[in-house]
């Protein structure tokens, strides 16, 4: 039995840069904080750039405690949201890989899918 070649490790980075994209790209209020995400391998790095409109107190000059306080929780719901959204890309995978694999194989796939749900409820 010949296996399927596994996917290039640079088409599986740039599903995974588009998939954050997307992600990110659809909550208008990080764009208007000016927050971005760098990526390297799992690990989500959030940048919130400096902007005068983020500052508070002009007098000091200091950040806006609301500000802070944005960056912090869209950096929790985005890293919650792309480890989710990752699982599920790679679920889907297997998915695929599923389909491609005779019936001998079946069984060691629903396994790997199956330990993979339950490693991401730990």
């Amino acid at each position: 039995m010949i296996k399927p070649r596994p996917e290039p490790v640079q088409v599986i980075k740039q599903r995974r840069d588009e998939a954050l994209g997307a992600l990110v790209s659809s909550i208008p209020y990080i764009q208007f904080l000016g927050v971005s995400f760098d990526r390297r391998g799992d690990e989500l790095t959030a940048i919130m750039r400096y902007s005068d409109k983020l500052i508070g107190n002009p007098g000091l000059p200091a950040l806006h405690g609301g500000a802070i306080a944005a960056f912090l929780e869209i950096s929790a719901v985005i890293e919650l949201s792309w480890s989710s959204l990752w699982k599920e890309i790679e679920i889907q995978a297997a998915r695929e890989e599923i389909k491609k694999t005779s019936k001998k194989d079946l069984e060691e796939a629903k396994l790997r899918v199956f330990s993979k749900l339950l490693n991401s409820i730990k």
